[in-house]
């Protein structure tokens, strides 16, 4: 043990602890105890001290530990102390920002208001782009999930749905991924004497277990369901609900689609979103599809990357089984390629990425704005306040001090101001909501203000708070104490330097304000000429609904086209229906594509024919979505199945086979190994 620490030393204990002291000085204490204890039961001094000594042991050993003991509560004791400190004086801090803002009820509704609007601009936006870009559908994995597409690159065509043949070919023999295709459809779901319209698909084995999502009740489908072509269906958790009253007996439970007895097997949450479409209520077999040959292509293909793989692997696998199906199967697959690419791709391009960061940017405009004008509030207000200040100095506050002060105020502005941009973005997120309409479900789209919303919120005020609160702050922390006590507050802290500071603000908020305004009018005239372009039809005439009939080849084929007739002359006889006619599809909405050719024209092999899509259509139907009739004439009554077969083509199919559309009337263009004869051209649909 080291000598007594000297007398003077520990009268001065305010000036911090002296741990290896203080354990010397214990050790000592405890020592000397013990040696006055063996000398009471008659031990010489030197018997007790050598008794003493072996029954403490290794007295460095312990010295150490207890130092290191005291040394931690040392530690702990002085952290407690300042975070104490800290606390009351931060409560300190609160209170007098607190009693300033009642002192300028006017300054903190301007400046809070402002920061309303524009972090309740920006919490908007990013909901809507956090939904639309960054997170367009919730699937576990997103980020391994693919798209594996047919492609031509020599006829242009880079992505397109493949065989269903080729589907299975490219799932059995992959070991990149793991892949499932889907066929978007359509159903008549029918019970009693009620029927109804439900969108869902075609699915192959195992295509929720890929996508992450696990049946309410049942099971999914499995291979042996492909290959035994039993009538099964699954069910979305709606109609579980509204038909069957969430039943859990609702399994093996019969279901009519098309007409057709389908067995229930399992049902399917309405969490899960179906990918690339709007959404399902009802899945059969893929294996059910009709024309399932290699000429036919219907089939979209996703797949989940395995472990340890990328999509530029997958890529060069599922190329290497393509180049084999062509070798194999020349008259279908010669020619067609595989493009992998992520799901986020497909459902959000790199370019649309691009944009809405671009976007994203010029709405963080709005907020710098708003932060320059309340620096410039805050500015003129530290005008005020500098005597305030100077006096704080003079009784002894540091400039950190003073700074942490006026920091405290600004986070607390920041803060009324991210209340009530959260406010306001309720409000805009409703707003999306209604002006987004439904999608095919009835459903409003997914716009919430949900957890990384909040976030967002929060680092934005927290980046609000730091932008327009730095600058005010430091500037009132450097104020000239003489000259502002003896000028009463009038000296260089409202000087020219302040003017030059505010001043800038001033013109920065001016230079933001214009390069706004300039891409707000360039995107309004963007708007206006995109309205204006000539789309081919007039959408805004009429009103649509849509229903489900079965394959057209089937034998009933007649039974249905009657059906559309009566449908059609009821909906004449409503008041203010001019026009009334059915489609396979609406304009904008697709349609099926196919080989044809020019009857006439010099022949060429199959898979070297121009492609053109087609629609079908009744009479009436052009006529009610407003497509112009350039020559020749629209569908009528007497076009019936047992009447020569016609068709009508656009400006497009014209000027690539004649010098006008008068050439085109008359002329025999051939689909699917059928002849039609052209009697009508019509202007060309965007």
């Amino acid at each position: 043990m080291a000598e007594p620490e000297p007398i003077w030393r520990r009268y001065l204990r305010f000036l911090g602890p002296n741990v290896d002291a203080d354990v010397d000085d214990e050790l000592r204490f405890h020592f000397e105890e013990r040696i006055e204890a063996l000398m009471a039961e008659g031990l010489d001094r030197e018997s007790a001290t050598r008794t003493t000594t072996a029954e403490f042991g290794d007295v460095a050993a312990v010295r150490r530990d207890l130092a290191t003991i005291d040394q931690r509560v040392e530690r702990r004791h002085r952290l407690l102390t300042r975070l104490a400190g800290a606390w009351q004086g931060l409560g300190l801090d609160i209170r007098s920002a607190v009693r300033g803002f009642r002192a300028n009820p006017g300054l903190v509704a301007a400046a809070a208001g402002s920061l309303a609007l524009a972090i309740g601009v920006n919490v908007t936006t990013f909901a809507a782009v956090d939904r639309i870009a960054l997170r367009p559908f919730d699937v576990p994995k997103g980020d391994r999930l693919v798209r594996v597409a047919a492609s031509v690159p020599k006829d242009g065509i880079t992505t397109s749905p493949t065989s269903l043949p080729d589907f299975l070919e490219w799932r059995n023999q992959a070991k990149t991924a793991t892949l499932a295709g889907y066929v978007q459809s359509g159903y008549n779901w029918s019970g009693g004497d009620q029927s109804e319209r439900a969108w869902g698909a075609q699915i192959s084995a195992g295509f929720f277990s890929l996508m992450g999502v696990t049946v309410i009740a049942g099971r999914e489908f499995n291979r042996h369901d492909e290959e035994s072509g039993e009538r099964i269906a699954l069910i979305g958790e709606r109609i579980w609900r509204d038909r069957y009253g969430s039943r859990l007996d609702i399994i093996g439970r019969t279901a009519t689609l098309d007409g057709v007895a389908h067995v229930i097997v399992g049902v399917v949450p309405d969490r899960y979103v179906f990918p690339f479409v709007d959404g399902g209520e009802v899945w059969t077999p893929l294996a059910n599809a009709p024309a399932a040959t290699r000429f036919s292509h219907q089939v979209w293909v996703i797949g989940e990357l395995v472990a340890g793989n990328s999509v530029a692997r997958a890529q060069a696998e599922l190329g290497t089984i393509a180049s084999r199906l062509a070798a194999l199967f020349p008259d279908s697959n010669t020619g067609y390629e595989t493009r992998v690419e992520t799901a986020w791709d497909v459902a959000v391009s790199p370019d649309a990425r691009r944009a809405v960061v671009l976007f994203m940017g010029s709405i963080a405009l709005v907020l710098l704005i708003a932060c320059a004008n309340v620096a410039n509030l805050l500015l003129a207000r530290g005008v005020s306040r500098s005597r305030e200040i100077a006096i704080r100095s003079a009784v002894g506050a540091r400039r950190g001090r003073i700074v942490r002060l006026l920091m405290i105020e600004h986070v607390a502005l920041a803060g009324l101001g991210g209340i009530g941009g959260v406010v306001l973005s309720v409000g805009g997120v409703a707003w999306l909501r209604r002006s987004f309409g439904l999608n095919l479900l009835g459903q409003v789209p997914p716009f919430e203000l949900s957890t990384r919303a909040l976030g967002y919120a929060a680092i934005v005020t927290a980046a609000a708070a730091i932008i327009f609160g730095l600058l005010p702050a430091f500037r009132a922390g450097a104020t000239n104490l003489i000259g502002t006590l003896r000028d009463g507050g009038r000296s260089e802290s409202s000087g020219p330097a302040l003017g030059r500071m505010r001043g800038s603000l001033v013109a920065a908020e001016m230079a933001l304000s214009v390069v706004l305004l300039v891409s707000a009018g360039l995107t309004l005239k963007a708007s206006y000429r995109m309205n204006q372009v000539d789309i081919g039809i007039d959408a805004r005439r009429g009103i649509v609904f849509s229903t489900v009939m079965a394959d057209l080849q089937s034998a009933d084929t007649v039974g249905r086209m009657a059906l559309q007739e009566r449908l059609a002359t009821r909906l004449r006889a409503i008041p203010g229906v001019t026009a009334a006619g059915f489609g396979s599809e609406l304009p904008l909405d697709g349609s099926g594509s196919s080989k044809y050719a020019i009857e006439g024209e010099d022949s060429v092999a199959y898979l070297k024919l121009p492609t053109a899509q087609y629609h079908m259509a009744g009479p009436g139907f052009a006529e009610a979505v407003g497509i112009r009739l350039r020559a020749g004439r629209f569908f009528t009554r007497d076009d019936r199945r047992n009447a020569p077969l016609v068709a009508i083509v656009n400006d497009a199919l014209v000027k690539r086979h004649w010098p006008s559309a008068s050439g085109a009337l008359g002329r025999r263009v051939r689909f699917w190994d059928k002849s039609y004869e052209i009697v009508g051209v019509v202007a060309s649909i965007r």
